[in-house]
């Protein structure tokens, strides 16, 4: 009886929806419904409702119903907290002022130049993307994933970075687009962390960047942008392929590099899975064998010439 809970559904008859908001009324919850369609049956469920007054969505990519989803919900939790004390006065004026002028910031956006166009022709027939983003941004990387598998029918799949080598690193090569949610914020140092490990296996990164942020473009330890590269504005940055990266402690192997592992043989010479190959390690030849940067030996076998 003391829980509020909020069913969100822009059509108002999403079957799983409903059923969670009925499950919530027989417990004695409060009940709120945020959808689109007025006398739907999610509104006839519900104690209360609230309308997104966002129209019929006319195509599948209707980003207009998730915008205005987050505003609401964006009210909502202004208001409770305003209630309860939660958040000083000046600061919800301003965070209102600023959903407030969310119609400006966009069509200021839409009529700005950016290098989508270019992009798009440069990635539209890779065979996979994968999204990236932190805090606030994994919500924006779950749409954007969604409308790219909706309107494009690209294989895509959209991670929190913080996760980002629990599995989706396996998957990235030099054939594989990278979208980066990387706008300032307190977690932005570790997206672009993401960022290097993306590159140094040679994907391509997109980043979504905050406007007037230009370090994006250069990020630690890079040195190889292409000129036309350089010329991005930080709003939507496209990366070069294949980037090569530096490997830390290495001036005294400079002359000499060891290939890449062979198919079924890890980077020690021990059978097992690999990356694909791709990783190189850098070495220098010994009277006995093969020894790191660092004169750790990494692999011992009696010299071949």
């Amino acid at each position: 009886k003391d829980t509020l809970v909020i069913g969100i559904s822009h059509s108002g008859e999403t079957a799983d929806v409903l059923a969670a908001m009925q499950l919530a009324k027989e417990k004695g919850a409060r009940t709120v419904a945020i959808t689109n369609m007025m006398g739907s049956q999610l509104t006839r469920e519900v104690d209360s409702v609230l309308y997104t007054r966002t129209g019929l969505e006319v195509g599948v990519a209707a980003s207009k119903t998730f915008t205005a989803q987050v505003a609401l919900i964006s009210l909502i939790a202004l208001k409770l907290a305003g209630l309860k004390k939660t958040l000083p006065e000046e600061e919800i004026e301003f965070i209102l002022d600023q959903l407030y002028s969310l119609p400006e910031k966009m069509q200021h956006f839409l009529d700005g130049s950016h290098p989508i166009e270019e992009i798009a022709q440069r990635y539209y027939d890779k065979p996979f993307f994968l999204y990236l983003g932190r805090h606030i941004g994994l919500p924006v990387a779950l749409e954007g994933a969604l409308k790219l598998k909706e309107i494009s029918y690209i294989p895509t799949e959209a991670y929190s970075a913080g996760e980002m080598k629990h599995g989706p690193i396996a998957l990235l090569d030099e054939d594989t687009p990278v979208v980066c949610i990387a706008t300032d914020s307190h977690v932005y140092d570790k997206v672009v962390s993401n960022i290097q490990e993306s590159r140094a296996r040679g994907a391509h990164v997109i980043a979504i960047a905050t406007d007037g942020n230009e370090d994006i473009q250069h990020p630690r330890g890079r040195c190889d942008l292409r000129p036309e590269d350089a010329g991005l504005p930080a709003g939507l940055a496209g990366d070069p392929p294949a980037a090569a990266t530096r490997v830390p402690d290495c001036a005294a192997a400079r002359d000499e590099r060891r290939p890449a592992a062979e198919p079924g043989e890890d980077r020690h010479g021990r059978v097992g899975p690999t990356r694909r190959g791709r990783r190189l390690l850098l070495v220098r030849r010994s009277a006995h064998g093969f020894e790191s940067a660092r004169g750790t030996s990494v692999l011992r076998r009696p010299s071949c010439g």
